[in-house]
């Protein structure tokens, strides 16, 4: 059985239809699991981390191992799931 897309289903190409609506309330089931189970982190590895971002948690830190456990966390990849529940 081929799943509905939500432009197919009725009422959604309604443009009233649509503002009225949360974005997610208009997401199909499969939607919403690719959704909620994408994996994203704060920090990208291959991405250039600025200065005060570093000054910022360094700051934050007491020792060495709260520092590495706070920079860890930025580019630790989480889910909505996850952070959900």
């Amino acid at each position: 059985m081929e799943l509905v897309r939500f432009y197919e289903i009725p009422g959604i190409q309604d443009e009233t239809h649509r503002k009225s609506h949360h974005p997610l309330e208009l997401m199909t089931i499969d939607e919403l699991i690719k959704f909620v189970t994408f994996e994203n982190s704060e920090w990208n590895l291959d991405a250039n981390i600025k200065v005060k971002d570093i000054a910022a948690i360094l700051d934050a830190s007491t020792d060495f191992t709260e520092f590495k456990t706070a920079i860890s966390s930025k580019y630790r990849k989480v889910s909505l799931w996850e952070l959900g529940f």
